[in-house]
């Protein structure tokens, strides 16, 4: 059940104004329902993907309620590609993404452009999933995961956990990003072993650097206390976002889902 904050049923059923920001993953889409005029959140909902994705959106109560007037999609898969802005040629795209994924056929291929960053990222979406979300959104934006980040992501030192097998890291400085990598891990010593590599190929001693962490990753969960053995709590932080409903909606878990709206 979805809980509506701040409005009435009948109310979200007829407001003109709302923007939906959905992140569609392997098996799981979330969605985040923003009213625009006061730029605060009105629900948050999680679907798990089990029959396809016409019956995720038939089971969500945003889109059964909700009439946005703008909606955006992050995609959260390895099907990408960062590319600098001045050597980038939209007719091109397919050859920079099979520099480091392979693409397959039934590939539908998009960018974002980050002006402020001088980079084009370049991804890929199943053309089925792709067809499916504009017919059920016409208006849709598609955005990448690793564009919202490094969008939004202030200087530092960041991980961002997709799942329990998978995570990003970022490091920004004077507004430049310097590293952006993504990782498969089957265990927290060697999701550890990636963040010490990092550390070590850009100079940086985990003793002293204080890390954001955000994504689907617990405080009191395996991954974290394996890492805080090695790390001191006092620098590992979580990347929170700042809402009206922050107490109840606004946690490091749906970080990207948060920012996304403000990144399109």
């Amino acid at each position: 059940m979805v809980v509506f904050y701040d409005m009435q049923q009948d109310e979200v059923i007829n407001y003109p104004n709302f923007h939906l920001s959905i992140e569609l993953s392997a098996n799981q889409l979330l969605l985040l329902l923003i009213d625009k005029q006061t730029n605060s959140t009105t629900a948050r909902e999680t679907i798990h993907i089990t029959s396809g994705l016409v019956d995720a959106f038939k089971k969500s109560e945003i889109v059964t309620l909700a009439n946005p007037n703008s909606v955006s999609c992050s995609i959260a898969n390895e099907l990408f590609t960062l590319i600098p802005r001045a050597i980038f040629s939209e007719d091109e795209l397919s050859t920079f993404l099979n520099f480091n994924v392979n693409l397959e056929n039934d590939i539908t291929l998009l960018y974002t452009e980050l002006t402020n960053k001088e980079l084009v990222v370049g991804f890929g979406i199943s053309k089925d999933a792709y067809l499916k979300i504009t017919k059920q959104f016409p208006q849709v934006q598609f955005i990448h995961q690793a564009a919202v980040l490094i969008k939004s992501l202030p200087n530092g030192l960041h991980v961002n956990f997709n799942d329990s097998t998978s995570l990003q890291i970022v490091q920004l400085k004077e507004n430049k990003l310097v590293f952006y990598n993504q990782y498969q891990f089957e265990s927290p010593e060697e999701s550890m072993y990636y963040l010490g590599l990092v550390a070590e190929k850009l100079g940086l001693n985990l003793q002293k650097e204080r890390i954001s962490i955000s994504g689907n990753v617990k405080n009191n969960g395996e991954i974290l206390f394996f890492w805080k053995q090695f790390l001191p709590e006092e620098n590992t932080i979580f990347n929170e976002i700042e809402t009206s409903q922050a107490n109840v909606l606004s946690t490091h878990q749906y970080y990207t889902l948060h920012k996304q709206f403000q990144c399109v």
